[in-house]
């Protein structure tokens, strides 16, 4: 079980296993982790769309965490991912801010989704999302999302 940091300022070139050596990008860190690791992502805005390549299992989830509060990364602020290519424009650039791919047991925390021309978050069959409850309409422990679906 390994612990990883993204944050605006970083590199994807980097190892990712501290906040002075985080990725630059939410996807390469989906692209790394695997069952029990834990993702804290800086504030900032991630015009990406980040899909899942590893399930994590039911005992060991994977988390992706916003540090809003700055504690991890040291960016304190809100996390959001669009799927919009620029602040202007007539549509989202992406179909989606968050493919699951198929697989399964996550967590994600402190992270907005915005944006995506399906959806934006996509859940194939066989996918499964935890999300706990908080306060607010349409947030879910933390996370404001912008229509979920299943395809």
């Amino acid at each position: 079980m390994a612990t990883y940091y993204v944050r605006k300022s970083g590199n994807d070139g980097n190892g990712g296993e501290s906040a002075g050596d985080a990725w630059l990008t939410i996807d390469k860190a989906a692209n790394e982790v695997a069952a029990g690791d834990t993702v804290y992502i800086g504030a900032g805005l991630y015009r990406e769309q980040v899909t899942m390549d590893t399930s994590g299992t039911s005992g060991n989830q994977i988390s992706f965490i916003g540090d809003i509060d700055g504690v991890q990364t040291g960016d304190a602020g809100p996390v959001v991912i669009s799927a919009f290519s620029a602040a202007t424009g007539v549509g989202p650039a992406r179909t989606s801010c968050l493919d699951l791919n198929a697989k399964e047991f996550f967590v994600w925390q402190y992270v907005d989704f915005f944006g995506g021309s399906t959806a934006a978050i996509e859940m194939s069959a066989g996918s499964s999302l935890a999300l706990e409850a908080d306060t607010g309409a349409c947030t879910v422990d933390g996370i404001i999302t912008y229509a979920i679906v299943s395809v």
